[in-house]
């Protein structure tokens, strides 16, 4: 055991000051005294916690306490502290009413029609300030999804004496209000559509509800969103079907019409990728479905908002492909979101780079030189050509790390094969151009030599033929030698 050192001469010649920074084990072995190690640890102040609100008609309402809180953290060290929650009575609430309008609801239209207005209804003997608003979905216009044929694009229904209104994948219909008549109009006047395929193209829908706020006309209140459908729905990758495959871009695409108008360029979001876009824009879900369909909704989302998928982890296995999360925590699972993410995070390249902090907040990347690459590694081509190795693994706390191959001179090699090859087929191709143009020239001066022999031939045959008389005409004048 070395014996005891003061603070000042604890670092020895030569060493820097770094080697002070060590575990408390380490630093007693090397004779700092007891005393003289400090090792913080992670701790929070509050700052502000007003009264909870019983009330919202009170001039500030408060559901949240406390509302401020200072925290100091030890990298890699874990905190927790309490926070309490009251709904205030009378608080006011925004309701956006998405309804599925394709064909197999045409049983449930009525119903799904009584209760937007029993939960309008419902909301009014909650808070005095209530608005709702309403939009439709069907699924994107373009096969497989939907028959692009232009009569069946008019009425999409299977008997074509039975009126159904064109397919669309997202219809903004009513903005929030607060004009009830108005709301039951609207909802009234809806007739059932279709499409081909079982699952619906709601996600699409229910991005652009969130991300559109202007649009819908959100306010800074509790934001509920209730989701009516009778069948499953897409999720990200299904757009491949379609030819569409960049991920979704979480902006927002409404036209003047009210019209989801980039359905056939961006892919349908993943339930994570949803989760985070309702979370980030303070939307609480409600998903009123079929009793048929309700597992897989149960399964795929958690209605309490925080964006972890539920995954059945007895059936998830190395390489399986969970539909409802795209991605299974724990599975080794090639999917084109954190195909993507791993590209932006590592390289700053690829479809997702102008929004990468924003679309792949979920996500970590560390990028290794010679990493040990199994076949439980991902290998993806980018736009640019090149192969993209990256495993993918899940955390506690639902954030996705993503393990990614460097770029290395191999990929530089390759490229420079792959140029070298280009400049070759031109080359030769040059060289076959200017050979072919070479003979051609070559002939065509051969042929009109020919051609030149041929005339002065002609010429001396003119003048050596006793059959050949020259055109010449001879007048007498009769008067000639008259004297």
């Amino acid at each position: 055991m070395p014996g005891k050192v003061d603070a000042q001469n604890f670092t020895k010649a030569g060493e820097s000051d770094a080697t002070r920074c060590a575990s408390r084990g380490e630093l007693l072995q090397r004779g700092c005294a007891l005393k003289e190690v400090v090792e913080a640890r992670s701790r929070h102040q509050v700052l502000e916690d007003a009264p909870l609100s019983d009330s919202a008609e009170q001039e500030t309402v408060t559901q949240l306490a406390p509302q401020k809180i200072a925290l100091w953290l030890r990298p890699g060290e874990q905190h927790s502290f309490s926070v309490r929650f009251k709904r205030a009575k009378g608080y006011p609430v925004d309701v956006y009413y998405l309804m599925d309008l394709s064909y197999s609801m045409k049983d449930d239209l009525e119903n799904i029609k009584k209760l937007g207005n029993d939960l309008l209804a419902a909301l009014r003997n909650i808070t005095k300030s209530v608005k709702i608003g309403f939009g439709s979905f069907v699924d994107k216009t373009v096969l497989p999804y939907v028959s692009t044929v232009p009569a069946k694009l008019r009425n999409p229904c299977p008997d074509r004496y039975e009126q159904c209104d064109s397919p669309v994948s997202f219809r903004h219909v009513l903005p929030l209000t607060d004009n009830a008549s108005e709301f039951e109009s609207r909802v009234s006047q809806q007739r059932i559509s279709g499409n081909l395929d079982s699952p619906e193209g709601g996600f699409d829908a229910i991005v652009q509800v969130a991300v559109c706020e202007k649009q819908i006309g959100w306010r800074n209140v509790t934001r509920l969103l209730v989701f009516t459908s009778d069948d499953v729905f897409h999720t990200a990758g299904d757009g491949k079907l379609g030819g569409i495959y960049l991920p979704n871009d979480n902006q927002c695409h409404l036209d003047t019409d009210g019209l989801y108008s980039k359905s056939h360029i961006y892919d349908y979001p993943s339930v994570g990728h949803l989760a985070q876009v309702l979370s980030a824009s303070n939307v609480q879900p409600i998903f009123a479905v079929t009793g048929s369909t309700l597992p897989v909704y149960q399964d795929g989302v958690e209605c309490s908002g925080h964006g972890r998928c539920l995954c059945n982890k007895c059936q998830c296995q190395p390489g399986y492909f969970d539909r409802l999360c795209s991605w299974c925590p724990g599975c080794q699972t090639p999917c084109e979101e954190h195909r993507d993410c791993a590209d932006c995070k590592a390289f700053g390249t690829g479809p997702l780079s102008q929004n990468c902090s924003t679309v792949c907040n979920h996500t970590t990347a560390t990028v290794l030189p010679e990493p040990a690459v199994s076949e439980q590694w991902c290998r993806e081509k980018t736009e640019d050509g090149r192969i993209l190795l990256f495993l993918i693994e899940g955390t506690d706390g639902g954030t996705v790390r993503l393990t990614v191959k460097a770029k290395d001179a191999v990929t530089g090699q390759t490229s420079m094969i792959v140029l070298g090859l280009v400049s070759g087929i031109v080359v030769i191709g040059l060289l076959i151009i200017i050979a072919y143009r070479i003979s051609v020239e070559v002939l065509d001066r051969r042929e009109y030599m020919r051609f030149e022999k041929e005339r002065e031939r002609a010429r001396g045959n003119e003048v050596n033929n006793p059959l050949y008389r020259s055109a010449t005409t001879t007048v007498i004048n009769p008067r000639y030698n008259e004297d």
